[in-house]
């Protein structure tokens, strides 16, 4: 496929594009407002006070939570863009210091892209608040750092869902690499049709 196919009945794609500042404004406000709500959830849930002290091993309990839950927020959108039919590729974006997991060179309907963005905010925070009550002291601060970071680093998904439910029905997206991704929007109605 070329770096821009021509569909019929869509307009002239566009560039889809990241506000990088207020994206890094947003995961720092959805940082703070994870870790308070999470918190405050955990205490409720468990019957009081939560308390978390990091010593050396809990370094070390919060280091890997932060690197299993990368991993496995990227794994749940490439599990789901798998499942429907997507060919997937995983890397690291030096240039915004991310992780990222694209299907290159493929349309992907807007439909499918809601689901393959909202999938790990959903499904990792659904299995964290259902273990919260459950897990011991130490578990407990693992659980916390992944819901706190699945949640601040869903900064991105947000945003492309954001602007997924303000394009029209029948809207597909092209990543052409890790720094383009186009949008083709339909020019009328019988291109709703052949995308969603």
């Amino acid at each position: 496929m070329s770096s821009r196919p021509d569909l019929s009945g869509y307009h002239q794609p566009y560039r889809f594009e990241y506000p990088a500042l207020w994206l890094q404004v947003g995961g720092a406000v959805l940082f703070v407002l994870a870790l308070g709500g999470f918190l405050t959830l955990a205490a409720g849930l468990r019957g009081g006070e939560v308390a978390i002290v990091f010593d050396s091993s809990e370094f070390l309990v919060f280091v890997l939570a932060l690197l299993v839950t990368i991993i496995v927020h990227e794994a749940i959108h490439g599990a789901v863009a798998r499942l429907l039919g997507y060919h997937v590729t995983y890397g690291v974006a030096w240039s915004v210091l991310g992780v990222y997991t694209a299907s290159f060179g493929q349309l992907i309907s807007r439909r499918d892209n809601v689901l393959v963005a909202g999938a790990p905010l959903v499904a990792l925070t659904g299995v964290g608040v259902v273990i919260l009550p459950f897990v011991d002291e130490t578990l407990l601060a693992a659980v916390l750092v992944g819901l706190v970071a699945n949640t601040a680093s869903a900064v991105g998904d947000l945003y492309v869902l954001y602007r997924l439910v303000r394009m029209p029905r029948g809207s597909m997206l092209y990543d052409v690499s890790i720094e383009e991704m186009l949008v083709y929007e339909p020019s009328s109605a019988s291109a709703v049709g052949h995308a969603e």
